[in-house]
């Protein structure tokens, strides 16, 4: 999500909290309402508390989602764009890949043995991916690549960003979701944090 979006993190933090509440503590993850609620309430708390959720399983982060998205469009509430933009940005990415945003991925985890890191996470099987390095030589930008071809191939319409984007997130490579984004017209470069676009300026 383009969590610097001012329609986004305009949104109201503590009311969010409460549609999110009876989720977050029916999957154990209370912790969440709780050190959000005694937090502050300004725009960097509620990126913090989307970026929470999205370190969330795929299917609690949908949970959440739904009960966020639902609460934004309360009848009078005049947050109905908020929600709109939410569900904008899950349609693009609920969708498989196209071959662009898998040689962008490819390009920024080409170093070492990134590319089987990745692979693993989305359950390409091993045996494929020993294939793959010896057509490729070891090439870790174009062994990508093919990994993200056969992951496409093998899992059809479930090959999707969202899952592409949460197994960056768990490598620890977050921010090539930026780039994704970026990619995607879900986020533009002036509200992609500073932090961010010091470490990469090419964004």
């Amino acid at each position: 999500m383009p969590l610097e979006e001012s329609d986004l993190t305009d949104a109201p933090l503590t009311d969010m909290l409460g549609a999110c509440k009876g989720v977050l503590q029916k999957i154990n993850r209370g912790d969440i309402y709780e050190y959000h609620y005694a937090g502050r309430s300004d725009r960097a708390s509620v990126t913090h508390f989307f970026e929470a959720l999205a370190r969330l399983p795929l299917e609690d982060q949908q949970k959440c989602f739904d009960a966020v998205v639902a609460f934004l469009k309360g009848e009078g509430l005049g947050l109905e764009h908020i929600a709109n933009r939410l569900i904008k940005a899950k349609a693009a990415v609920s969708i498989s890949p196209d071959e662009s945003l898998c040689s962008l991925v490819a390009e920024k985890l080409k170093m070492g043995c990134l590319w089987k890191k990745l692979s693993s996470k989305l359950k390409v099987p091993w045996a494929i991916m020993e294939n793959i390095q010896e057509e490729e030589r070891g090439d870790g930008e174009e062994c990508c690549r093919k990994a993200l071809k056969r992951w496409r191939e093998s899992n059809g319409s479930q090959a999707t960003v969202r899952e592409l984007m949460s197994c960056l997130t768990d490598m620890g490579y977050g921010n090539i979701n930026w780039y994704i984004m970026k990619k995607l017209k879900l986020v533009e470069r002036e509200h992609i944090p500073q932090s961010v676009r010091s470490l990469h300026p090419d964004l």
